[in-house]
């Protein structure tokens, strides 16, 4: 699978903006959910995550409305 296509993991994470968690912990989630996708041979090349609520109107959420 990784010979033909570059995998990422975007997420919106608007929890962090509330305080129910932080973004440490939010990364921590994609960080295992990497190490899982690994041992079944899928790499992921980076994950992101929008740390904001809709309502600030960052450039990083998605999807745009």
């Amino acid at each position: 699978m990784h010979d033909h296509f570059l995998l990422f993991i975007v997420t919106n994470q608007s929890g962090v903006a509330t305080g129910r968690l932080t973004e440490a912990e939010a990364m921590a989630v994609n960080d295992h959910v990497i190490e899982r996708l690994r041992s079944q041979a899928a790499e992921i090349e980076a994950s992101y995550i929008c740390p904001h609520s809709r309502a600030e109107g960052c450039a990083c959420i998605k999807p745009k409305k």
